[in-house]
């Protein structure tokens, strides 16, 4: 049998409110549905998105959940853990220590050290720019670093000051591409050389992303 919210009305001597009150939580009122109050018919929430129901009639309405078809933003980001690349920057440090403390360049020793240099800045410059692109992609959207290219990656770091010189970072990049020649000596002197100013470089972007992160 349809009740109307009038009968209580006249029967009970209620106020419509009063009646709208008793009424809904005992017809079974889901609050997960919206509910048109005057004839109490459920609506599904597509058919309810069209019909003009003041917020004050809806049971459990909560205002927090109420938008004007605003997205809200997402401030919610996962948590970066440095420590890969705090490792790779301290071993190529330790390497490039190691280097120094030769005396005598033309040995076996040294070559080796040399290498040893070379691997730990392959390693550290691969860590940094995916890191690089891993903070872009957080607070930028991934869309805006999917797909571009190296020097474009560079190119947003530096506008948001994760690096100074994009030209450096590319120089860097060209390095890392070439040191699957380094068995020519004089290619892994170049490389080497280049790893020693990248250090430095590397060490600021570490601490550039922690104080932005």
């Amino acid at each position: 049998m349809r009740i109307q919210v009038e009968d209580y009305v006249h029967r009970k001597g209620w106020s419509i409110e009063e009646a709208e009150k008793w009424l809904a939580p005992n017809l079974g009122y889901d609050p997960e549905r919206f509910c048109s109050i005057s004839n109490l018919t459920p609506l599904p929430l597509e058919k309810a998105a069209h019909q003009e129901i003041p917020l004050k009639r809806l049971q459990g309405y909560n205002s927090n959940l109420v938008s004007d078809n605003k997205a809200m933003p997402n401030t919610m980001t996962t948590e970066l853990d440095f420590s890969s690349l705090e490792k790779a920057i301290a071993r190529l440090d330790e390497s490039l220590h190691l280097v120094s403390a030769i005396e005598q360049e033309d040995t076996p020793l040294y070559r080796t050290l040399i290498s040893g240099v070379i691997q730990h800045f392959e390693f550290t410059y691969e860590l940094s720019w995916k890191f690089m692109k891993r903070w872009l992609g957080e607070n930028l959207g991934a869309s805006q670093v999917d797909g571009v290219s190296r020097r474009e990656l560079f190119r947003l770091a530096a506008e948001y000051q994760l690096i100074v010189s994009v030209d450096d970072w590319m120089l860097f990049h060209r390095a890392r591409n070439e040191t699957s020649h380094t068995y020519h000596e004089h290619k892994a002197l170049e490389v080497f050389a280049i790893a020693k100013a990248f250090l430095p470089q590397a060490e600021q972007l570490l601490q550039r992303l922690k104080a932005k992160y």
